[in-house]
């Protein structure tokens, strides 16, 4: 089946997907996914995904617990090519996304590399790799709906397990627009994202708070000594 078919089974119209509550009206649409998906993202953190391993069946589940009670299609991997999907997308044809043929290959090998190098850097160095993991991610861009929540909750959970890096998902998503972070980043606009990043990241409150804690604890036992 050629691309052409493969979108007309997707779509009502040129314009708006398919999906479970029969809502044929693009901006409605999009309206009721951005709801559906901050609501699912707030109970994502308890959910099964949790305890799956860092591979694409982890982020197409992701994807399948953002958006699949609207889309049949959530948590599969598209199979039809972005340039005939861009004017569906945000950012429409700004960025070559990987082609459909390619999305495996392209995401096993970035995996590859971030489980391969990201021992050896500082924890600047490695907050600049998750950016350019995320970037590279939507690039690839597996999906054909939701992929940027998906990517920032499947890498800030490997960033959390990996990388000792740990950001407030919420402030990030309601604070900045992410797919533009993520699009300005594949176009060479670098450094907002990786502010945005730097902004969101709780790990060194986190750490900080510890060494709070340790040092109570140490007055504390210099006082016992003491009496």
């Amino acid at each position: 089946m050629n691309q052409e078919r493969k979108l007309e089974k997707l779509l009502y119209s040129k314009t708006t997907f398919k999906n479970k509550l029969n809502i044929k009206n693009q901006e409605e649409l999009f309206a009721r996914e951005k709801l559906i998906a901050a609501i699912k993202s707030m109970m994502y953190e308890n959910s099964y995904i949790k305890d799956m391993d860092f591979n694409l069946e982890r982020l197409q589940e992701t994807n399948k617990f953002l958006i699949g009670d609207l889309y049949d299609f959530a948590g599969k991997i598209r199979d039809i090519d972005m340039i005939h999907l861009d004017h569906l997308e945000k950012h429409k044809n700004l960025i070559d996304f990987t082609s459909a043929n390619n999305i495996k290959n392209e995401f096993g090998t970035l995996m590859y590399n971030l489980n391969h190098n990201y021992t050896y850097y500082t924890d600047i160095e490695k907050k600049y790799i998750l950016c350019a993991s995320m970037a590279d991610l939507y690039h690839i861009h597996p999906f054909y709906r939701a992929n940027s929540l998906s990517i920032v909750l499947y890498m800030n959970d490997y960033a959390k397990n990996n990388l000792n890096i740990n950001l407030d998902i919420y402030k990030l998503v309601n604070e900045y627009d992410i797919e533009q972070l993520l699009c300005t980043f594949c176009l060479g606009q670098q450094i907002d994202l990786v502010n945005a990043v730097i902004d969101v990241d709780i790990s060194e409150k986190e750490k900080n708070n510890f060494h709070d804690i340790l040092s109570k604890n140490e007055i504390e036992q210099d006082d016992e000594l003491e009496i």
